[in-house]
């Protein structure tokens, strides 16, 4: 298994989910979208990232902290229009054209 990225989802989230909200009252009226949002965005623009490295999707969310792989899937098509397995070979299309 490769090194994981850096920042995990429950790293990430824990502040600004926690019971007390410490985050979440600074967090939406500077950003104008809830942390949760803000969190996703983030993890799929690193997913992203991975894919376009070479990595596979099961090794990217592995390495994002993604608890469910098909959970991982269902995110990353809500943020970016495709499945991850489509974004690879979209990114290899680009990159390597025929």
């Amino acid at each position: 298994m490769k090194e994981p990225p850096g920042y995990c989802i429950p790293d990430f989230t824990d502040y600004f989910l926690s019971d007390s909200g410490a985050g979440s009252g600074y967090f939406f009226p500077s950003h104008q979208e809830a942390p949760v949002d803000s969190a996703m965005r983030f993890y799929m623009n690193r997913a992203c990232f991975l894919l376009q490295k070479g990595w596979n999707s099961r090794e990217a969310a592995e390495a994002l902290g993604f608890p469910e792989y098909t959970f991982f899937c269902e995110m990353f098509r809500k943020y970016t229009g495709v499945s991850p397995d489509r974004y690879r070979e979209w990114y290899n299309r680009l990159k390597h054209p025929p």
